[in-house]
């Protein structure tokens, strides 16, 4: 959808970077649950997040009508990874 057409929040200004975040939060822990024995799993899934993260915004940059790059996403997508990884690690500490 073109972010022009993407409804205006006015109480948070960074709404889509929320949405990024929270998305790439979730996106980690299904992976993480999905996979119990990978041996480095939080490592491969923050690197596989940020890789999926930034490979959308090319595409949007090159393919998507209306669309564009934004690193910041890119970084709210690795950011909730990261962020979904600590509170893995905090509250589920038998599965590092």
């Amino acid at each position: 959808m073109p972010g022009k057409s993407l409804p205006h929040v006015a109480v948070f200004t960074s709404f889509d970077k929320f949405v990024h975040f929270t998305f790439f939060a979730g996106f980690f822990v299904l992976w993480y649950l999905y996979f119990p024995q990978l041996k480095n799993k939080a490592l491969y899934l923050i690197w596989l997040s940020a890789f999926y993260g930034y490979a959308i915004e090319f595409y949007q940059l090159y393919f998507a009508n209306g669309r564009s790059f934004d690193i910041f996403d890119g970084v709210a997508d690795t950011v909730g990874a990261v962020c979904a990884w600590l509170v893995i690690r905090k509250f589920m500490p038998m599965n590092k």
